[in-house]
């Protein structure tokens, strides 16, 4: 029974310098020797050792060493890359503020819109997903006075008067979103602006009774929670 292939994984940004403003491989063993500031600097140097010592270059290369640089960076920068692979396990983190301030742009963007919130009854069966669900992810600091002032007047501006939330929503692990405005918003104006790449996180790990995954598409159980 052939084996399944590796898990690819992709440097989310290729023109970002690397942690310490390098990116540095050695593996002698790989033929895989040099750094960069940048990904085009690093598989230039690479290619050079390579040329000097003799080792081919197939047309493979830039992949290979993709995989050998995020092999010697994945604790150190677990963000630098990614990969849609339905088999990568995802594990829920905590959120940065940076984090759930870039997923609520959305909110801010529905604000201007004039559309309307969803029902009473909708946001309640949201809120009782969301709630079970492992993917509701805290802040990694206390969320509170003015490090997070932007996002609580965000919240008071969307929720209905005299509706109070339930305190155990937080964040979306996979597009950072505050919960305790989201549940209130539209399905559709929060999955069209998301990225490729969130959404197939949402596709391949989100469980089936996300309510952000839209209609009508296929969506696996995800992990048991």
């Amino acid at each position: 029974m052939p084996l399944d292939p590796p898990i690819r994984y992709k440097m989310v940004n290729r023109s970002q310098p690397g942690p310490d403003l390098m990116w540095t491989i050695h593996r002698p063993d790989l033929g895989m020797v040099g750094s960069g500031y940048i990904w085009n600097v690093l598989v230039q140097n690479v290619t050079e050792y390579r040329r000097a010592n003799g080792i081919p270059i197939g047309p493979d290369f830039e992949v290979e060493l993709e995989q050998a640089l995020r092999e010697a960076y994945k604790s150190i920068c677990p963000g630098c890359f990614s990969t849609d692979d339905p088999r990568e396990p995802v594990e829920p983190r905590a959120l940065s503020l940076r984090d759930v301030m870039a997923g609520s742009q959305v909110m801010v963007s529905f604000l201007g819109s004039g559309r309307e919130i969803v029902s009473e009854a909708e946001a309640a069966r949201r809120t009782a997903i969301c709630v079970g669900c492992r993917y509701n992810v805290q802040f990694s600091k206390a969320c509170s006075g003015g490090l997070c002032g932007p996002l609580l007047e965000l919240v008071k501006r969307i929720v209905p008067n005299g509706m109070t939330n339930n305190p155990a929503l937080n964040s979306c692990h996979f597009c950072g979103c505050l919960l305790q405005a989201a549940i209130w918003l539209p399905q559709p104006i929060q999955w069209a602006p998301l990225s490729d790449h969130v959404k197939a996180l949402f596709l391949n790990h989100a469980p089936v009774a996300c309510w952000k995954l839209p209609d009508l598409v296929p969506a696996n159980p995800g992990p048991a929670r």
